[in-house]
């Protein structure tokens, strides 16, 4: 075997050991972290946790339409036991909720003791009297047959108001037995869910979802129609949107840049060649996020992918600009100098990056700067070996034709001129644009569609669920010590639900009252001699036997000597999931607990919450992720900024001439300008993945301007030098021309950026091609 088939084998091995380690040691994550800081904050925790879940990650809200409402109660009876049969869910309420055993136990143990606050006269003569008549209504009520087995041990019906978990001000309206509303010219039956799966659980997520659609299959012939929402679906989603994405968009790249490539050098060999190092920087990218971050965020990957439109360029330069008789070693050591700039120069604006405190930016910049400089190290020091003494990427029946380009001078004036018109227009309306500058809705960047948002919100609203958005957080040394202040707090929202400027809220307090509360109410209820006495005086009147309530009887009187309850005590019980997602454990010396708020009317009036020692302090986490996208997006800036100088000292290095360091840059400068101006015309709000992309263009641009003047010396040299930019520049079109059509808004701001970007680039670097003559 000779030396050259070998490099081939050990190139060939080397890379499929390294592609077999990385992958089969990523961890792939899809949710919306990416866009968040490091949780240094109180608000960015919360915007953490509620991007990620929703009450515990598992609150499913479904909604059964059709025109028949007799026929959408019975689907949701059915779809509801299915649902129940499946042991996938904590609870399933569809207008009478469902427990286990298990959790029916422990309500009817402590029903008295925790749950919504009751009057301390509900146990009065005249009160036990009047709650038995209207539970003797409810029997013969549409929704009496979920109460009958219950009449006995709860005639005064505390387990069905402990039971309206989350809505304990108002629940849906009732037809048929079931929650329904009327919508359109129809109805739409309404089921909600609490999963036992987290939301990052994408397996049993989208088993779930797997369960939904057989359990309404059978309906949807008589005219039923589901649909579901929830953050564990947004999440599965997005997984899927990202991940569909990473392989037909970077697949279909690679095709058009390889077909491309390959109607250009009409070689299988140089294709090869010419994929090892974007295959290379995608590796060694992706293992060093994984290296340093112990995951890569998805959007990071399919961002790295896009790097295929730029790590390409190296290898173009090597192939392109080999001249007649010169070895491939001697090709890549002419081209050392601007081939080193280029790559240095891109690098050095990507990396910066990685010291953001976003995490989301920082592993851009650590999978951009790797991959570049693993594509460029890669190109000088291992494709020249592979190509052999024969390998010749130069087609000499094109050399005329880019000659001709650069003689003629008349057509450089009316490129001149023509860009100069264009990028003036450009500018004019880009600044006379009456849209937003820049994006600062995160829910904008995000891949869900508008219409399911529309239906997630329309879902809440029918079923009373609260409002992940709006919050009171309460916080102290020990839970009790966050249920007391709740407890002190509690009657404000009360008394805006009865006001209507609040449609609803959900306490941990509401749930688990405090301990002296507890105590309290222990206190209040009977003893059994007086419960005795007066509960035969209620059944009497009733025309009730009393001797069926003993049973009754009995609990009361346990529940008066039970020991009081506590936090720890109730996150163990079968119950514990409801507590746990509003009451936390912050770190050893601090709690936290949330009053989730559903449909409030009146903002101002949830700012008065606010105490001065930030003990009690009202959240809108809209509002908190608007802030971190407008300080992701300043400090992004500030990077740019940097990255943008360290390139051009890097230039200054390079060229040992400030002058020329300026020249070189000012194609990608100009580029930049136009490009913002363009997308402003556009319509298009700037956000941080425009800033990245137009980082991108810097380096470009400096990449093109380099190469082009670096051989003005030379005429064939510059013919060479031209093509090869052009090559460049046509692949990096293809590349983000296809990612500017992603469903992602993140990705297609980047595609759309770099297209325009690149383009201009181009167009500014021939422009001023003769201004910068012997830069290098």
């Amino acid at each position: 075997m000779n030396r050259f088939a070998l490099s081939w084998l050990m190139c060939i091995f080397t890379f499929l050991l390294l592609a077999v380690f990385v992958v089969s040691n990523l961890n792939i994550r899809t949710d919306l972290s990416f866009f968040l800081p490091e949780n240094t904050s109180l608000e960015t925790s919360l915007l953490s946790s509620a991007l990620q879940s929703d009450q515990g990650g598992s609150l499913l809200l479904i909604g059964l339409d059709g025109t028949n409402a007799k026929t959408l109660a019975k689907a949701s009876q059915d779809i509801a036991q299915r649902l129940e049969q499946s042991q996938r869910f904590h609870f399933i309420a569809n207008g009478t909720p469902r427990l286990s055993a298990h959790q029916i136990l422990q309500v009817r143990k402590w029903r008295y003791i925790i749950g919504p606050s009751w009057n301390e006269q509900s146990f009065s003569q005249t009160q036990l009297s009047k709650k038995l008549k209207t539970s003797i209504y409810k029997l013969a009520s549409t929704q009496g047959w979920a109460f009958r087995d219950q009449f006995a041990y709860d005639p005064l019906n505390r387990m069905g108001d402990f039971m309206q978990f989350g809505a304990f001000n108002k629940l849906p309206e009732y037809k048929f037995g079931v929650w329904m509303e009327p919508k359109n010219k129809g109805y739409r039956a309404l089921i909600m869910a609490y999963a036992i799966a987290p939301a990052s659980d994408f397996i049993q997520q989208n088993g779930i979802r797997d369960l939904l659609n057989s359990s309404a299959s059978p309906w949807a012939e008589q005219g039923v129609h589901l649909q579901s929402s929830g953050v564990g679906l947004f999440a599965l989603d997005i997984r899927q949107y990202i991940k569909s994405e990473m392989q037909v968009l970077s697949g279909l790249a690679t095709v058009l840049v390889l077909g491309f490539l390959g109607l250009v050098f009409r070689r299988f060999s140089i294709l090869i060649l010419l994929s090892l190092p974007l295959c290379a920087a995608i590796i060694m990218g992706a293992g060093m996020v994984q290296l340093l971050f112990g995951y890569v965020h998805g959007v990071a990957l399919t961002f790295g992918a896009t790097l295929i439109g730029v790590a390409v360029d190296y290898p173009i330069h090597l192939f392109t600009h080999q001249r007649r008789g010169e070895t491939a070693q001697q090709s890549v050591t002419r081209l050392a100098k601007p081939l080193a700039l280029s790559a240095l120069t891109t690098i050095a604006g990507f990396l910066v990056l990685s010291q953001s405190s976003f995490y989301g930016l920082a592993q851009l910049g650590v999978l951009a700067g790797t991959g570049i400089f693993t594509a460029a190290m890669v190109s000088y020091w291992i494709l020249p070996h592979l190509m052999g003494p024969n390998l010749r990427a130069h087609a000499d029946n094109t050399s005329s034709f880019w000659g001709q380009i650069l003689v003629n001078q008349a057509f450089t004036k009316k490129v001149r001129m023509s860009l100069a018109i264009v990028s003036l227009g450009i500018v004019v309306m880009g600044l006379q644009t009456s849209s937003p500058i820049w994006e600062n809705d995160l829910s904008n960047l995000s891949p869900i569609s508008k219409s399911s948002k529309d239906l997630d919100r329309d879902l809440r609203a029918a079923l009373r669920a609260p409002d992940v958005r709006h919050m009171i957080i309460v916080t102290g040394k020990s839970a009790d010590d966050v249920l007391k202040q709740q407890e002190k707090i509690l009657p404000a929202p009360q008394s805006l639900v009865q006001h209507g400027q609040l449609n609803g809220f959900s306490a941990a307090a509401s749930l688990l009252p405090s301990q002296s509360v507890q105590q309290d109410r222990q206190d209040a209820l009977p003893d059994r001699i007086t419960l005795n006495k007066d509960f035969k005086t209620a059944t009497i009147e009733n025309d009730l036997d009393f001797n069926l309530f003993k049973g009754f009887i009995d609990e009361i009187s346990q529940q008066k000597n039970l020991s009081t309850i506590t936090a720890n005590d109730f996150f163990q019980s079968p119950l514990g999931w409801r507590l746990s997602p509003i009451l936390q454990k912050v770190d050893n010396t601090k709690w936290m607990g949330r009053i989730l708020l559903n449909g409030p009317k009146n903002i101002a009036a949830l700012k008065d919450f606010n105490s001065g020692d930030d003990v009690v302090k009202y959240v809108d986490l809209k509002m908190t992720a608007n802030t971190i996208v407008t300080q992701y997006r300043e400090e992004a800036i500030l990077w740019l900024y940097l990255g943008g100088a360290v390139s051009l000292l890097c230039l200054i290095l390079g060229f040992m001439n400030i002058r020329h360091a300026i020249l070189a840059a000012l194609p990608a400068a100009s580029a930049i300008g136009v490009t913002v101006c363009a997308l402003l015309t556009l319509g298009v709000s700037l956000s941080l993945f425009h800033l990245l992309a137009l980082l991108m263009v810097a380096g470009i641009g400096i990449d093109y301007a380099l190469f082009f003047n670096t051989f003005q010396g030379s005429q064939e040299d510059h013919k060479l030098s031209l093509r090869a930019i052009i090559l460049c520049n046509v692949t990096t079109i293809l590349v983000f021309a296809v990612l500017a059509f992603s469903t992602t808004p993140v990705l297609s701001g980047i595609g759309l950026t770099v297209s325009i970007g690149a383009a201009f680039s181009l167009m500014f670097t021939f422009a001023y091609g003769n201004t910068a003559k012997g830069v290098a």
